[in-house]
């Protein structure tokens, strides 16, 4: 929805019949409404992978609204500002140090840092600061933090 306009996208397993059927039932429930249908065909789900399907950055956004969402329906309010616990894995110790020197920067503080047995990143780093977790708040830490740990070779989880 954009500009007082719906659009829509449907993929079926065949266009046969649609467009008649799509257009009955526009002239049936909307009589007075104008519309415009473009059947294309996308064999290869391009358009949907390109331009539907959300992005990596779109996905962390929907995260950390459903733990938002999590948290207002276990009775939070997110009013207020709170301590906020974060963590990273990296694949060595020196990246996670190095991202460690960062997040201090960022005003973050280290609640503990330790090897752990997991296989892939097995450098955890625990932080901790006090910020408000509304969306608008939140969010910009977050995606910030994921950047960071990108580059220095680990995965923040949140």
């Amino acid at each position: 929805m954009h500009n007082f306009e719906r659009l829509e996208y449907f993929y079926l397993k065949s266009d046969e019949g649609i467009k008649k059927k799509i257009e009955q039932f526009y002239k049936t429930s909307y009589p007075n409404k104008k519309y415009y249908l473009n059947i294309k065909e996308d064999k290869h789900w391009k358009y949907y992978t390109k331009f539907l399907y959300p992005n990596e950055e779109t996905i962390n956004y929907m995260e950390d609204q459903k733990v938002l969402e999590a948290l207002k329906n276990a009775g939070d309010n997110l009013t207020k500002a709170r301590k906020i616990d974060h963590w990273a894995y990296f694949l060595d110790n020196t990246s996670m140090l190095s991202f460690k020197k960062e997040v201090i920067k960022q005003g973050f503080k280290i609640e503990s840092s330790s090897k752990i047995e997991n296989k892939n990143m097995p450098y955890r780093l625990h932080f901790f600061r006090i910020d408000h977790i509304d969306i608008d708040s939140i969010y910009p830490i977050t995606s910030l933090l994921r950047k960071m740990a990108i580059q220095h070779n680990g995965d923040y989880d949140g």
